[in-house]
């Protein structure tokens, strides 16, 4: 099996895999599944496989629930004790393949970076206000005089959670 064909990213790892037939009978309801990937994934399987047969299969990939679909074997082999093949995603909910994209390709955007930077820009818009009605209001020079402490406690304070809430 040649690897160019191999467009996408693969969770190299083993998930339980519920194989049925067309029909609904249950082929193998403690398969394998490797390699998983957008496109399909890898089946080891005690049940006998033909190149071109379609199944059903639930896959268990999180906590959500299983993955149901429907997948054609595209190759399969023999091997000592079990039956390997390869199936290629047929069928799929709009849910189920979110799910699998989530899981198979995660989000390269840094969500930490967009937080600091929208804090920041919230803390110097909120100094730009305050600073401005300080300067215009003598009502407002008095009271905001004895917040700042405060304001600058709080503001450190939430820096800290986002800190202490940050992925590592």
């Amino acid at each position: 099996m040649s690897d160019e064909r191999r467009t996408s990213a693969r969770i190299l790892t083993e998930f339980p895999l519920t194989l049925s037939d067309d029909k609904g009978d249950v082929l193998d309801p403690h398969a394998i599944a490797h390699d998983v990937s957008d496109k399909g994934f890898k089946i080891e399987t005690h049940a006998e496989l033909s190149k071109g047969q379609t199944l059903r299969f639930a896959l268990a990939l999180d906590a959500e629930g299983d993955i149901k679909g429907r997948a054609r074997v595209v190759w399969c082999e023999r091997a000592d004790v079990s039956y390997w093949a390869g199936a290629q995603f047929l069928k799929l909910s709009w849910a189920d393949r979110r799910r699998m994209g989530r899981i198979t390709s995660p989000s390269r955007f840094n969500w930490d970076a967009l937080a600091d930077r929208t804090i920041l820009s919230l803390g110097l818009l909120l100094a730009a206000i305050v600073g401005y009605r300080a300067l215009t209001s003598t009502l407002w020079r008095g009271i905001l005089g004895d917040l700042v402490p405060a304001a600058v406690a709080a503001f450190a304070m939430g820096w800290a959670l986002k800190e202490l809430l940050r992925r590592r």
